[in-house]
């Protein structure tokens, strides 16, 4: 946690970084807006497919158990393609 003087220290340095570079700002904040909205849509997967898998147990039917480890495994497909592009963008600025 940060203290008042260092909270203060830090919205002045991103005032000015603002103003320095608007460019910048814009991209760092449709950054943070891209990553919360895919966060929750893989957060909103998984939860379909433990929902589903739990049910599946509950009702002894393989077609819903199939289902989703299907739907649990495309989510974490999608994470661990997500995660291998960002760090191939990091990668190639370096």
């Amino acid at each position: 946690m940060l203290s008042e003087r260092e909270q203060r220290d830090l919205a002045i340095i991103e005032q000015a970084l603002r103003a320095e570079a608007p460019e910048l700002d814009r991209r760092l904040r449709n950054l943070r807006a891209r990553a919360g909205t895919r966060h929750l849509i893989v957060a909103a997967v998984v939860a379909v497919g433990l929902v589903l898998f739990a049910a599946a147990f509950a009702l002894h039917s393989a077609d819903a158990l199939l289902l989703s480890v299907l739907i649990l495994l495309g989510a974490a497909s999608w994470v661990t393609v997500g995660a291998f592009a960002m760090y191939a963008r990091r990668r190639a600025r370096r």
